[in-house]
């Protein structure tokens, strides 16, 4: 999930009837700006052909995790979508801390980190599974966000991201899984697994 603001100083600045074109020193000519819009409107453009090819793969992976397709950001890497959806989830909250598992994947580890937060690490049990109830008790009131593993990069072990998530969703706190390992193997759907950000 992703969401652009405004900033509110910038919105209120124009005067009813202003126009960007007009703010600059050069206003647009309307046969240039008429110019503009036909180019800008082509099908035909490779930008344009890019365009419809990614917005049909975001569609069809919006059909297959069960969200809508405006949910869907693309990044350069796992790693950065991590990184995006701890960042943004940390931004909109007060709350310090952050529950986590100890066997996470280095980036979820160093976004935490670099944003300050107070980690509560969930050891796993021997068998490499976190312990559902474990991590539910270590949800209280000053928790922003849960991040779990949905499947173990070195191990393969499927972790509760259900039963964690639902947790938190009755808590009021974000819940991210990091579901790369798990993706193309097993079943991934938001529609099973109420989680807030998950991470392809």
């Amino acid at each position: 999930l992703a969401a652009t603001i405004a900033r509110t100083e910038m919105a209120v600045s124009f005067r009813p009837g202003e126009h960007l074109s007009t703010l600059g020193g050069n206003p647009v000519s309307g046969a240039a700006g008429r110019a503009n819009l036909r180019v800008m409107q082509r099908e035909d453009l490779p930008g344009q052909a890019a365009r419809k090819r990614l917005d049909r793969a975001r569609a069809e992976l919006a059909e297959t995790l069960g969200v809508l397709p405006k949910e869907i950001v693309f990044t350069g890497s796992a790693s950065e979508a991590n990184a995006l959806a701890l960042k943004g989830s940390w931004a909109k909250t007060s709350r310090k801390r952050v529950v986590t598992s100890a066997i996470e994947h280095p980036s979820v580890r160093f976004t935490l980190e670099q944003l300050g937060a107070e980690v509560t690490e969930v050891a796993p049990e021997r068998s490499g599974e976190i312990d559902p109830d474990q991590m539910i008790a270590a949800l209280g009131e000053d928790v922003a966000l849960c991040s779990l593993m949905w499947a173990n990069n070195e191990t393969g072990v499927l972790q509760p991201v259900e039963a964690i998530a639902h947790a938190c969703r009755q808590r009021g706190i974000r819940f991210h899984t990091d579901a790369v390992q798990a993706f193309g193997k097993v079943p991934v759907s938001l529609r099973e697994c109420d989680a807030d950000l998950l991470t392809l």
